[in-house]
């Protein structure tokens, strides 16, 4: 599937055979995920993450009723018949939930997961016994620390149990990992690398010139 925008027509395109692909009617808001065969989807629209999701073929998706919270990432199991959701309460920890379309059963996986807030990512193992998630630590979140300015929180990339919920940390550092994902045997995720430094900017345009590194201005309040 495709978002974009042909002519008048705007939102997301599926294949339709050896024609153009098919404008579908789902919100253009949502977020959409494939299945591996990409028969299926799973979507939410964005306006509405407390609202459940959507999963099945492209035109006659069906709706799924979740546990309270809004949803920040949901993702295919490796055979595609399960759905995972994460999804954020009111008191700040997030959820893991299975949901198993053919039955429309929804299980619950983890409690209390120590994510950031807002949109996330999570990755299935290949054997479907695992999933990779980033989180700040192992248990509930903390929201007192939550709101110290200089927390040691770093989000790190957790393996997840899928049996038994147990997490266990297997990408850390002293700057934020996150975003995991997985291509073969490959897991790949995103590092926040910072650099301080003084630097002028041409007012004309082009290039900065870093003058002093691991540097900043004082501030002063």
């Amino acid at each position: 599937a495709r978002h974009g925008q042909r002519g008048s027509e705007k939102g997301w395109f599926v294949p339709n055979g050896s024609n153009a692909p098919q404008l579908i009617s789902i919100p253009d808001d949502a977020s959409l995920v494939c299945s591996p065969d990409s028969k299926q989807i799973v979507y939410f629209p964005a306006s509405k993450l407390a609202g459940g999701i959507f999963i099945g073929p492209p035109r006659s998706a069906k709706h799924y009723d979740l546990p309270a919270g809004e949803i920040s990432a949901v993702a295919f199991s490796p055979d595609g018949t399960a759905v995972y959701a994460v999804l954020t309460g009111e008191n700040g920890s997030s959820t893991l939930a299975r949901i198993t379309p053919p039955d429309s059963h929804v299980t619950t996986i983890a409690t209390d997961l120590d994510m950031m807030q807002g949109s996330n990512t999570i990755a299935l193992s290949a054997d479907g016994q695992h999933v990779y998630v980033a989180l700040a630590s192992a248990g509930a979140p903390d929201n007192k620390a939550r709101h110290e300015p200089y927390a040691k929180r770093w989000l790190g990339i957790y393996d997840l149990d899928l049996e038994t919920g147990a997490r266990r940390k297997i990408i850390s550092g002293d700057q934020d990992n996150y975003d995991p994902n997985l291509a073969g045997a490959s897991l790949f995720w995103a590092r926040i690398m910072s650099h301080k430094g003084i630097s002028v900017l041409p007012v004309a345009g082009g290039a900065p010139r870093e003058l002093l590194p691991n540097t900043e201005l004082p501030i002063w309040s």
